[in-house]
Order: C-alpha cells, then structure tokens, then sequence
C-alpha cells in the first residue's frame, strides 16, 4: 500500500467520507480547483465534504506525497553509494 492510499484509508475512517469521494477530492486539488470551489460546487463528487474536510484531504496527501519523496531520494542516495542492503530497503 502506498503512502497515498493508505492516507485515503486513513482520512476516509477519520472524516466517515467513502475512500472514492476522498480520491475525487483529491483529483480536483490535483487539476487546480480551490478548497472553495470544490467545498461549493463539487458536492456530488465529494459527498458534500466541507472546506475543513477538504483542507484535511490537501495536507494529509500533500504530507504523504513528500515522504514518499524523501524515501525515494534516500534509496537513490543509498543505491548510488552502495550502501542499500536488502533489510534497509525492507524498512524505508
């Protein structure tokens, strides 16, 4: 499970929305649609989820996109040098 779903799944118990609402929400942020307008006229993608719900969606995936990021940045680093054994890579 990627950092991404398992945010969805996570944000989708804590604000009782269904896991394909929340990714609706989520493809509106991603194609430039603003936490208003999506929270006004989006209703029926988001299952009427608010602006705080929305803006909860924008920060936990923004949050999980970095870190999947930073993780692939430092598997990078540690493969180009050498140093990425097999139990470190299980663990990152």
């Amino acid at each position: 499970m990627t950092d991404v779903e398992y945010c969805v799944e996570r944000l989708s118990r804590s604000l009782g929305t269904a896991p394909g609402r929340i990714l609706s929400a989520v493809e509106l942020l991603d194609q430039g649609a603003t936490v208003p307008f999506i929270a006004r006229y989006r209703k029926e993608l988001t299952g009427s989820m608010d602006e705080v719900g929305i803006r909860a969606v924008r920060d936990e995936i923004k949050g999980a996109r970095e870190t999947a990021k930073r993780r692939d940045a430092v598997l990078r680093s540690l493969t180009e040098r050498g140093l990425l054994t097999p139990d470190l890579e299980s663990v990152l």
